[in-house]
């Protein structure tokens, strides 16, 4: 829980009174953010709120299927996994597929196979200036624990449209780069295949390979 823009002015002025320094915030401006009726001006942003969401809908779905007689046996098994991000406009989809196979080609002689299917669907925001560098929301994660509650999140639109974001120093807006930094969209195929021919040489000895 992070404290509203009124507190936080107050904070500020009160470490500097600690530090001999002058205040930077006059009590005239803190009380006009505490009333609101000026929230242009005057802002008390609530950087979580305003960009986390307080829950993600997740969805799975499975289907298994399994049967067979004495010379084919199969199980298959499907799954679908869909998350929505805490963030807007991310999310995460995952399709994944398992059959396992055996077949007796002989009386001693068997062959298994095993296939494994997996589809990733990513949408994330685009990261720019974080050190980690990628697409990824991890410096929207850092602008949130940065950004002070005295910076307007969007001033109102002009007429042509033109939408101007609040910034403090050199950094950026959480709300400009969630609405206006870009998203990336990532996808992931993987097929794993898996054959194993077992020799039932005797009993007690049997060959395997892979």
């Amino acid at each position: 829980e992070f404290v509203d823009a009124p507190t936080y002015m107050q904070m500020v002025n009160e470490a500097n009174d600690n530090n001999n320094s002058q205040h930077i915030f006059p009590d005239s401006a803190i009380e006009f953010t505490r009333t609101g009726k000026d929230p242009v001006n005057y802002p008390n942003t609530d950087w979580m709120k305003l960009i986390l969401k307080p829950t993600a809908f997740s969805q799975s779905h499975t289907v298994s299927v399994s049967g067979g007689n004495s010379i084919a046996r199969f199980a298959v098994n499907a799954n679908y996994l869909k998350q929505d991000g805490i963030m807007a406009n991310t999310s995460a989809n995952r399709f994944s597929l398992r059959a396992n196979t055996s077949v007796t080609l002989k009386q001693n002689l068997l062959m298994y196979l095993d296939l494994a299917v997996m589809r990733k669907e990513q949408t994330l925001p685009i990261q720019r200036y974080g050190s980690i560098g990628g697409p990824g929301p991890e410096y929207i994660f850092w602008e949130l624990y940065r950004v002070p509650p005295t910076v307007r999140a969007k001033y109102p639109a002009w007429p042509d449209g033109y939408q101007a974001y609040g910034k403090f120093g050199d950094m950026q807006n959480p709300l400009a780069e969630l609405e206006r930094g870009g998203y990336s969209q990532g996808k992931v195929d993987i097929i794993n295949m898996n054959f194993q021919p077992q020799w039932n040489i005797t009993p007690d000895l049997k060959l395997k390979g892979q």
